[in-house]
């Protein structure tokens, strides 16, 4: 399944888990301003286009810890992303991507997010012990 990633190809940040989880981590005011300049254009029927819910969905991922794309960006391909924070610093993010017909179960499932926040927890604690 083809998904529209490249080694240099660039995505629109509210399309993405992974670009949500670098989202959340601004200020309402910083997210506004980018949303001001690049806009949230449509990339698939299910990409969030309009700024208030979008800015909910951001809400939502500061909650949980994580980020989600249920085919915002191609169509039956879902994604969970986790940020990777050092010292307050976003360094990047770390996600699980796969069409929707393979993931086990609902794509909203737990065990995958738990398993990635772990992954990404003892990833912070390496580096910052290194």
């Amino acid at each position: 399944m083809s998904t529209r990633t490249r080694i240099g190809k660039r995505l629109y940040p509210h399309e993405t888990a992974a670009g949500k989880t670098i989202l959340f981590q601004l200020s309402q005011a910083e997210v506004e301003q980018i949303i001001n300049e690049v806009g949230l254009p449509a990339v698939t029927e299910n990409t969030i286009t309009d700024e208030v819910e979008f800015l909910d969905e951001l809400d939502t991922v500061r909650d949980q810890g994580y980020a989600l794309n249920l085919g915002e960006s191609v169509e039956g391909l879902v994604a969970i992303a986790v940020p990777l924070v050092l010292d307050k610093e976003v360094l990047g993010t770390c996600s699980v991507t796969g069409p929707y017909h393979r993931m086990k179960g609902d794509p909203l499932n737990e065990e995958i997010a738990d398993t990635l926040l772990s992954f990404v927890i003892e990833l912070e604690l390496n580096i910052a012990h290194s």
